[in-house]
């Protein structure tokens, strides 16, 4: 895979780089890498559809779940500046900026994190796409609270739900010359 990603290098590749390090716990090398990836155009590449918010999202969530909210900071807003479907945006603008929030809120930058989450309180206009379990008009009035507690023990929504689809944007084996 890594032989592989120095040959391929473009915005997907080190994505999908990224998700392997999540899913082996290796949340450094995660951030390390899906921030490479963003400094790359985000575009589909052959063989590839690109998934960005979906794939730098969970990567950005398990920063915030090994308190690493820097990376979690960095990255959720540099996917909402990025991001060029328009339809992915739309889609991942709430959970984003809600987990963006939460990061400024844990390193001590109260307004900014309230300013955040101010204008719409992270309610979803349409309601299709509402993951009960992220709980993010929750998580705003717990930022426009002051609730600390709420902040330090929330989970973003999505995470481990992505194991099961993680490559299937990318046709790896294929990619890699194997045979299926």
């Amino acid at each position: 895979l890594l032989a592989w990603v120095e040959q391929h290098r473009s915005f997907s590749a080190l994505a999908h780089l990224a998700q392997f390090y999540r899913m082996t716990a290796q949340v450094s090398e995660a951030c390390a890498t899906m921030q490479r990836a963003l400094q790359l155009p985000l575009r589909e590449e052959p063989g590839d559809l690109l998934n960005g918010s979906a794939l730098g999202y969970e990567i950005a969530a398990a920063a915030y779940r090994a308190q690493r909210y820097g990376c979690a900071e960095q990255l959720a807003r540099t996917l909402r500046d990025k991001e060029v479907d328009r339809y992915t945006r739309e889609r991942f603008e709430l959970p984003l900026r809600g987990l963006q929030a939460a990061a400024v809120w844990m390193q001590g930058r109260r307004d900014e994190a309230r300013a955040l989450v101010q204008s719409d309180g992270l309610v979803e206009k349409d309601p299709f796409y509402r993951d009960q379990e992220a709980a993010l008009p929750k998580l705003a009035q717990a930022i426009q609270r002051g609730d600390s507690a709420v902040l330090r023990s929330w989970r973003p929504a999505h995470t481990g739900q992505f194991e099961q689809a993680a490559f299937s944007s990318l046709d790896l084996p294929g990619l890699l010359g194997l045979r299926q």
